[in-house]
């Protein structure tokens, strides 16, 4: 019985000690809802959580129909102790139709080197047509699709975007005035 508990211990420190060193990745908007024309901010954050790496890269999948990207920047990494730096590498916006941006693309080198503070990266869009949004890494296994330390997928976000209010109010004046016309006109 004894050894069945030490060996409980044991098993669970282990989980603990893995678990504690995972990378995480999260992208989020600076609100939920956007009006026609506004302007959508993803922001991507990250942490190595001590875990070393040669390069990390990911796409983000968005709809062409619903937004449109107007700028893509990634912030710059140092290595842990003043190590050698990370290079940032180019954004690609893909084709505009197909949907696609560049949120991180950063080599550190021939030698893996661990970041010692948060990788952020920001994608600007504008909001064009009404509807729900949602924003994903890419998953295709190619070269663009994410690879951030021991992550291959992470959480995305979901935004809604609503028409204008000032075109709401304008269809909504147009139908009580067109309810007023038709409440005057003898029958």
């Amino acid at each position: 019985m004894r050894s069945y508990v030490l060996g409980s211990v044991l098993i669970a420190l282990v989980l603990v000690a893995v678990s504690s060193h995972a990378a995480t990745l999260s992208m989020s908007t600076d609100k939920s809802t956007y009006d026609v024309g506004e302007t959508i901010t993803l922001t991507i954050v990250g942490d190595a959580e001590g875990e070393a790496d040669v390069g990390i890269f990911g796409t983000v999948v968005y709809d062409p129909g619903r937004t449109t990207v107007t700028g893509q920047s990634q912030s710059s990494l140092t290595s842990l102790g003043g190590g050698l730096p990370w290079i940032n590498g180019v954004l690609f916006l893909d084709f505009p139709n197909a949907g696609t941006a560049d949120a991180l693309n950063t080599i550190a080198g021939l030698v893996p080197q661990t970041p010692d503070q948060l990788v952020i990266s920001v994608i600007t869009l504008t909001a064009d047509a009404e509807g729900a949004v949602n924003f994903q890494w890419l998953a295709d296994g190619g070269s663009e699709s994410l690879s951030f330390f021991s992550l291959t997928n992470a959480p995305g976000a979901s935004i809604t975007i609503v028409p204008e209010p000032s075109t709401a109010f304008l269809v909504g004046l147009g139908l009580v005035g067109l309810g007023l016309r038709r409440a005057r006109i003898p029958h």
